[in-house]
């Protein structure tokens, strides 16, 4: 089930636990959805796999592997 992420509610989590992209490390956060599941069944990854997400900021690529 795809789910629209909300841009304002990804801000308002990061700037509640102190956390801000730091551009010079080249640190983005994944947020286009669209991007978010491409990535994720591009990776092939299935339910009985581990898999080593490095740097998950906010979580979202992280929970979408975690429904599969």
């Amino acid at each position: 089930m795809r789910k629209k992420i909300e841009l304002e509610n990804i801000k308002g989590w990061l700037q509640a636990r102190g956390i801000r992209a730091n551009k010079t490390y080249g640190q983005n956060f994944l947020l286009d959805d669209t991007v978010l599941h491409d990535a994720v069944d591009a990776s092939g990854v299935t339910k009985d796999e581990a898999a080593l997400e490095i740097g998950p900021g906010p979580g979202t690529l992280t929970e979408l592997l975690c429904e599969r």
